[in-house]
């Protein structure tokens, strides 16, 4: 199992992403009860029962946040409702762990992978705008400048709450303190 370097501290996976041959599904972690990198596709298949989504366009912009851009999805929301209890969120970041069982045919198992999900601009922004339009709607305010200083007052909670820590030393200098 590969674990990508965890910016945001923690690396328990937050949730499963189960990518088989006709589709993918999303699980607590782990992905069933016992998992294990030795478990075989069919093990895989069994265990899950039945596949949750199609690999499809939502699958393309879906496989493109998590895989790719390792940024948190515009389906989180729906990601969150298939995992019992929620997503744990460490400084802003989640951690997936994926088992990619699409290439496997040769030796049936599984290539795990654990990726650090971080927020984007994007994710930053919807997010921003859900707690706005949340907050209009329980608590509306009269003057239109003071629902935008609102607005902009949640977007800047949330990229003081997500951005990384400050590194005061040079990287010559961290370079000279590693031991090597």
């Amino acid at each position: 199992m590969t674990t990508a370097p965890s910016l945001c501290g923690g690396d328990k996976p937050s949730f499963s992403l189960v990518l088989l041959p006709k589709g993918f599904v999303i699980r607590p972690s782990p992905p069933w009860e016992g998992a294990s990198r030795s478990h075989s596709l069919a093990t895989a298949l069994s265990a899950v029962a039945h596949l949750s989504h199609v690999y499809d366009q939502r699958w393309v912009e879906l496989a493109h946040e998590l895989l790719i851009m390792h940024s948190l999805p515009s389906a989180l929301r729906a990601i969150e409702k298939a995992v019992p209890g929620g997503l744990k969120f460490n400084e802003g970041c989640c951690v997936v762990e994926v088992w990619d069982y699409r290439r496997c045919a040769a030796r049936g198992l599984a290539d795990v992978e654990r990726i650090t999900l971080r927020p984007s601009s994007a994710s930053v922004r919807r997010d921003a705008e859900e707690e706005w339009n949340i907050l209009r709607s329980t608590d509306p305010l009269a003057d239109e400048e003071a629902e935008t200083a609102r607005r902009l007052g949640i977007e800047s909670a949330l990229l003081a709450a997500t951005r990384k820590n400050l590194q005061l030393d040079s990287p010559e200098e961290r370079g000279r303190a590693s031991p090597g």
